[in-house]
């Protein structure tokens, strides 16, 4: 499986399958996790935790 193919997938889910408005993106689970279990009711677009580290340290060596 080739890394553009695992790309296409990414944005494929996060444009297609994933519902911003009830759930959180995660990347230390399997399942989803709501917004409700978080109790995180005023978030419009929710990330938790390591996420946006993970993506910045990738674009960073992407960049380099």
């Amino acid at each position: 499986m080739s890394v553009g193919y695992l790309w296409l997938g990414f944005l494929r889910y996060y444009t297609e399958v994933f519902d911003f408005e009830h759930d959180v993106v995660c990347c230390r689970r399997t399942k989803k996790l709501t917004k409700f279990e978080k109790m995180w009711t005023k978030n419009e677009f929710a990330i938790e935790g390591k996420v946006i580290s993970l993506m910045l340290s990738c674009l960073k060596s992407w960049s380099a």
